[in-house]
């Protein structure tokens, strides 16, 4: 299951924009958890990694239905996207 979130993950073009190995681990855990067509309705989250805000990009996880659900999971990886390292 997880190799195949991995493959979804990488089918997005912004897969190629994270620059950490975090950065991705939290991609393809968010695709994992959402499933690739959930996940790719984060507009917002992913033209935010297009341009590597990643400040952007965790404050749309956060400001989602997804985050509400997760708990704080989603605060633990949204921090990942914004620092790109574990806190």
């Amino acid at each position: 299951d997880v190799q195949q979130a991995r493959t979804e993950a990488q089918s997005f073009p912004e897969y190629e924009f994270l620059d950490s190995t975090l950065r991705r681990d939290v991609f393809v855990e968010m695709v994992f958890n959402l499933g690739a067509s959930r996940f790719a309705r984060f507009k917002k989250m992913l033209a935010a990694i297009r341009h590597q805000d990643w400040d952007t990009a965790a404050d749309e996880m956060l400001d989602s239905k997804w985050a509400t659900q997760v708990g704080r999971r989603a605060i633990t990886l949204a921090e990942g996207m914004r620092h790109g390292t574990r806190t």
